[in-house]
Protein backbone atom coordinates (compact mmCIF):
# COMPACT_ATOMS: atom_id res chain seq x y z
CA UNK A 1 0.00 0.00 0.00
CA UNK A 2 2.87 2.35 0.82
CA UNK A 3 4.40 1.73 -2.62
CA UNK A 4 1.15 2.76 -4.32
CA UNK A 5 1.01 5.93 -2.21
CA UNK A 6 4.63 6.75 -3.02
CA UNK A 7 4.04 6.17 -6.73
CA UNK A 8 0.96 8.41 -6.66
CA UNK A 9 2.89 11.11 -4.83
CA UNK A 10 5.74 10.89 -7.34
CA UNK A 11 3.29 11.11 -10.25
CA UNK A 12 1.59 14.14 -8.68
CA UNK A 13 4.96 15.82 -8.14
CA UNK A 14 5.99 15.15 -11.74
CA UNK A 15 2.66 16.55 -13.00
CA UNK A 16 3.07 19.68 -10.87
CA UNK A 17 6.62 20.12 -12.15
CA UNK A 18 5.45 19.75 -15.76
CA UNK A 19 2.63 22.23 -15.14
CA UNK A 20 5.12 24.76 -13.78
CA UNK A 21 7.41 24.27 -16.77
CA UNK A 22 4.49 24.65 -19.19
CA UNK A 23 3.46 27.87 -17.43
CA UNK A 24 7.01 29.18 -17.80
CA UNK A 25 7.16 28.23 -21.49
CA UNK A 26 3.75 29.86 -22.03
CA UNK A 27 4.91 33.10 -20.39
CA UNK A 28 8.32 33.12 -22.09
CA UNK A 29 6.73 32.55 -25.50
CA UNK A 30 4.32 35.42 -24.94
CA UNK A 31 7.07 37.79 -23.82
CA UNK A 32 9.28 36.77 -26.74
CA UNK A 33 6.58 37.30 -29.38
CA UNK A 34 5.56 40.64 -27.89
CA UNK A 35 9.19 41.78 -27.68
CA UNK A 36 9.76 41.05 -31.38
CA UNK A 37 6.50 42.82 -32.23
CA UNK A 38 7.52 45.79 -30.07
CA UNK A 39 10.77 46.09 -32.00
CA UNK A 40 8.86 46.10 -35.29
CA UNK A 41 6.45 48.76 -33.99
CA UNK A 42 8.75 51.01 -31.96
CA UNK A 43 12.08 50.65 -33.79
CA UNK A 44 11.16 49.51 -37.30
CA UNK A 45 14.21 50.97 -39.03
CA UNK A 46 16.79 50.03 -36.41
CA UNK A 47 19.40 47.77 -37.97
CA UNK A 48 19.06 45.23 -35.15
CA UNK A 49 15.30 44.99 -35.70
CA UNK A 50 15.70 44.56 -39.44
CA UNK A 51 18.44 41.95 -39.08
CA UNK A 52 16.51 39.97 -36.45
CA UNK A 53 13.15 40.04 -38.21
CA UNK A 54 14.44 39.40 -41.72
CA UNK A 55 15.70 36.01 -40.62
CA UNK A 56 13.06 33.28 -40.56
CA UNK A 57 14.93 31.97 -37.51
CA UNK A 58 13.12 34.65 -35.50
CA UNK A 59 10.19 32.21 -35.44
CA UNK A 60 12.26 29.20 -34.33
CA UNK A 61 11.86 29.65 -30.54
CA UNK A 62 8.08 29.68 -30.88
CA UNK A 63 8.10 26.73 -33.26
CA UNK A 64 10.29 24.73 -30.86
CA UNK A 65 8.09 25.47 -27.84
CA UNK A 66 4.96 24.69 -29.87
CA UNK A 67 6.40 21.33 -30.95
CA UNK A 68 7.29 20.44 -27.38
CA UNK A 69 3.87 21.43 -26.02
CA UNK A 70 2.11 19.63 -28.86
CA UNK A 71 4.04 16.44 -28.10
CA UNK A 72 3.28 16.71 -24.38
CA UNK A 73 -0.41 17.41 -25.00
CA UNK A 74 -0.97 14.56 -27.46
CA UNK A 75 -3.31 11.87 -26.14
CA UNK A 76 -4.69 8.76 -27.83
CA UNK A 77 -7.98 10.54 -28.63
CA UNK A 78 -6.47 13.81 -29.90
CA UNK A 79 -6.82 13.07 -33.60
CA UNK A 80 -10.31 11.59 -33.28
CA UNK A 81 -11.53 14.64 -31.33
CA UNK A 82 -10.48 16.99 -34.12
CA UNK A 83 -11.42 14.76 -37.05
CA UNK A 84 -14.00 12.17 -35.96
CA UNK A 85 -15.10 9.43 -38.28
CA UNK A 86 -13.99 6.15 -39.74
CA UNK A 87 -12.94 4.87 -43.12
CA UNK A 88 -15.47 2.03 -42.85
CA UNK A 89 -18.36 4.49 -42.40
CA UNK A 90 -17.03 6.64 -45.23
CA UNK A 91 -17.16 3.76 -47.70
CA UNK A 92 -20.76 2.86 -46.92
CA UNK A 93 -23.27 3.71 -49.65
CA UNK A 94 -24.14 7.29 -50.56
CA UNK A 95 -22.59 10.56 -49.56
CA UNK A 96 -21.11 9.99 -46.13
CA UNK A 97 -18.14 12.29 -45.52
CA UNK A 98 -15.84 11.41 -42.67
CA UNK A 99 -13.05 13.17 -40.82
CA UNK A 100 -14.83 16.52 -40.82
CA UNK A 101 -13.82 18.76 -37.91
CA UNK A 102 -16.26 18.67 -35.04
CA UNK A 103 -16.78 21.83 -32.99
CA UNK A 104 -17.72 19.77 -29.93
CA UNK A 105 -14.54 17.72 -30.28
CA UNK A 106 -12.40 20.81 -30.73
CA UNK A 107 -13.97 22.40 -27.63
CA UNK A 108 -13.22 19.25 -25.64
CA UNK A 109 -9.67 19.16 -26.92
CA UNK A 110 -8.88 22.80 -26.12
CA UNK A 111 -10.40 22.53 -22.65
CA UNK A 112 -7.30 20.51 -21.77
CA UNK A 113 -4.62 22.55 -20.07
CA UNK A 114 -1.62 21.38 -22.12
CA UNK A 115 -3.52 21.58 -25.39
CA UNK A 116 -4.64 25.14 -24.62
CA UNK A 117 -1.01 26.09 -23.96
CA UNK A 118 0.09 24.58 -27.27
CA UNK A 119 -2.75 26.39 -29.06
CA UNK A 120 -1.63 29.71 -27.56
CA UNK A 121 1.95 29.26 -28.72
CA UNK A 122 0.65 28.14 -32.14
CA UNK A 123 -1.32 31.41 -32.36
CA UNK A 124 1.70 33.43 -31.27
CA UNK A 125 3.84 31.81 -33.97
CA UNK A 126 1.27 32.32 -36.73
CA UNK A 127 0.50 35.89 -35.64
CA UNK A 128 4.20 36.76 -35.46
CA UNK A 129 4.72 35.21 -38.89
CA UNK A 130 1.94 37.39 -40.33
CA UNK A 131 3.29 40.50 -38.58
CA UNK A 132 6.80 39.73 -39.82
CA UNK A 133 5.62 39.37 -43.40
CA UNK A 134 3.79 42.68 -43.48
CA UNK A 135 6.63 44.41 -41.60
CA UNK A 136 9.10 43.34 -44.29
CA UNK A 137 6.71 44.29 -47.07
CA UNK A 138 6.17 47.66 -45.41
CA UNK A 139 9.91 48.32 -45.40
CA UNK A 140 10.14 47.59 -49.12
CA UNK A 141 7.01 49.49 -50.12
CA UNK A 142 7.57 52.27 -47.58
CA UNK A 143 4.13 52.07 -46.01
CA UNK A 144 3.40 52.35 -42.28
CA UNK A 145 2.91 49.02 -40.57
CA UNK A 146 2.80 49.71 -36.83
CA UNK A 147 -1.01 49.58 -36.59
CA UNK A 148 -1.22 46.42 -38.70
CA UNK A 149 1.50 44.73 -36.64
CA UNK A 150 -0.41 45.49 -33.44
CA UNK A 151 -3.56 44.02 -34.95
CA UNK A 152 -1.65 40.99 -36.24
CA UNK A 153 -0.37 40.13 -32.79
CA UNK A 154 -3.92 39.79 -31.46
CA UNK A 155 -6.21 39.45 -34.49
CA UNK A 156 -3.99 38.41 -37.41
CA UNK A 157 -6.66 38.38 -40.13
CA UNK A 158 -7.65 41.95 -39.23
CA UNK A 159 -3.98 42.95 -39.21
CA UNK A 160 -3.59 41.57 -42.72
CA UNK A 161 -6.72 43.43 -43.84
CA UNK A 162 -5.42 46.62 -42.24
CA UNK A 163 -2.13 46.26 -44.08
CA UNK A 164 -3.89 45.64 -47.40
CA UNK A 165 -6.02 48.76 -46.92
CA UNK A 166 -3.00 50.81 -45.82
CA UNK A 167 -1.12 49.83 -48.98
CA UNK A 168 -4.13 50.76 -51.13
CA UNK A 169 -4.41 54.18 -49.50
CA UNK A 170 -0.65 54.76 -49.72
CA UNK A 171 -0.67 53.99 -53.44
CA UNK A 172 -3.40 56.58 -54.05
CA UNK A 173 -1.46 59.39 -52.38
Amino acid sequence: MAAIGAAAAAAAAAAAQQQQLVSQLFAASTVYALAVAALMVLLPRWSVTRRLVRSPLVLLPLIAVYGLLLAWSWQPDTFSLVLPGSLAEGFKGGFNPQFMPSLAGICTLFSRWLTAASLWVHLLAVNLFAARELYMEGLVEEVPTWHSILLCMTLAPLGLLSHTLTKAVARRT
